[in-house]
């Protein structure tokens, strides 16, 4: 939970990112009391038993035996995205009511949060013994009409939304004759395209770089809406960190990822009139919602050396 108009931050991946998400409903009217879940067979439900991942005693202690289970109703078809966090012993299977979407898992003595996507309709969602007896505590139960997991959602008799996030205002100095953008980033999912760079805010000029639905890292340059460079990479995961750089100069264009230059070209003008930068097209569509780990814009294009450095992993 953040302040109105403050930027929060992810540590999930071990190193503090700018994390940017889309409005996203959790559909599960408790998330945290599951004394309000249904039950089959005769599990034991201890509420506030442990510390939760948010750092309070409010996590749940389910004792199952056989095949023992809990449910939650919710309504809902098209891509479907359940998700949870669970530690204990033993193992249990997340599934949906008929046991046609199903994630098996075995426990840890450390939280993790669980999550698996699918596209189906479903009636309710579970939590099932699956071998055994199984020991565990629960937190943060989530269902989402998305093919991907967003961050957690709480809810408490209702369904709850949160709404997107937007990064609006970012107006560094820019130079429109020549330099480089460049990002540290990563896709909340697949499925969705997202795009941040330089414009001059009508759209027809434009330095981006984009994350496609597809799973590629796009780069993008236009001239008084003449497209001059427009490239695509495809062989990466978008979901995983990538630096990326796109270095623009009078017919010198090149998109570097990872340390290696993917695409360049030789032709064509720069953009003219680059003045704000934003987390979209450059028109207000294809908003960015994924994680930023780095940003930095240069005024001057950067030589092939200097690129490589850039963007290179330290060993």
């Amino acid at each position: 939970i953040t302040e109105t108009n403050t930027p929060r931050l992810d540590y999930s991946t071990g190193a503090e990112a700018f994390l940017l998400e889309p409005q996203s409903t959790n559909l599960l009217p408790y998330s945290e009391d599951y004394t309000q879940w249904s039950v089959i067979g005769t599990p034991t439900i201890t509420s506030n038993y442990g510390i939760s991942p948010d750092g309070t005693q409010n996590s749940t202690r389910i004792q199952f035996n056989n095949s023992d289970r809990i449910y939650e109703g919710v309504s809902v078809s098209g891509d479907i995205t359940y998700s949870v966090y669970l530690k204990g012993v033993g193992g249990v299977r997340l599934r949906d009511n008929a046991g046609i979407y199903v994630l098996d898992v075995t426990l840890t003595d450390q939280w993790v949060r669980y999550e698996y996507s699918f596209n189906g309709t479903i009636t309710n969602v579970q939590i099932q013994q699956s071998v055994g007896t199984s020991d565990l505590e629960i937190w943060g139960a989530q269902v989402e009409q998305q093919s991907y997991a967003t961050s957690y959602i709480p809810s408490e008799g209702s369904q709850t939304t949160r709404n997107q996030e937007l990064c609006v205002d970012a107006t560094p100095v820019i130079n429109s004759e020549e330099g480089v953008l460049y990002a540290e980033i990563s896709a909340l999912g697949l499925g969705e395209s997202a795009s941040l760079g330089l414009s001059d805010g009508s759209g027809a000029n434009r330095v981006l770089i984009l994350l496609t639905s597809g799973g590629g890292v796009r780069a993008f340059i236009a001239t008084n809406s003449v497209i001059v460079f427009d490239e695509t990479y495809t062989s990466l995961s978008t979901l995983d960190n990538n630096k990326i750089a796109v270095s623009y100069k009078l017919n010198q264009f090149t998109l570097w990822i990872n340390g290696v230059k993917r695409f360049t070209d030789t032709i064509g003008n720069t953009p003219i009139g680059l003045n704000q930068f934003s987390f979209d097209n450059g028109s207000g569509a294809s908003n960015f919602f994924g994680n930023t780990k780095g940003l930095k814009i240069y005024p001057k294009a950067l030589s092939d050396v200097e690129l490589e450095t850039l963007t290179s992993w330290s060993s």
